[in-house]
């Protein structure tokens, strides 16, 4: 889910003039950390137990495509996410 906050608000004076300099008006999109979020997780979880992206995708209500990507993404760093098994 995408946060919206007010920048003079929520940063130190001093970064909001460091941005400012560098993107002086607009919005200014802030990339994740790149950790997993919950719904990757669970989407990794799934395929592992044997799920198929389409059974996936319909539990987790995202498109066929982006399930694909995300497995995609996981298998090819070789990633060892470790996921709780649940029930």
């Amino acid at each position: 889910m995408t946060k919206y906050g007010n920048a003079e608000k929520i940063l130190p004076k001093y970064v909001l003039e460091t941005v400012r300099k560098y993107f002086p008006k607009g919005m200014l999109w802030v990339p994740p950390d790149g950790s997993p979020g919950a719904c990757e997780i669970e989407i990794i979880r799934f395929h592992k137990k044997g799920l198929g992206s389409a059974e996936i995708a319909k539990k987790v209500h995202r498109s066929q495509r982006r399930v694909n990507q995300i497995i995609r993404k996981y298998k090819s760093k070789s990633c060892n996410l470790v996921v709780q098994a649940q029930g």
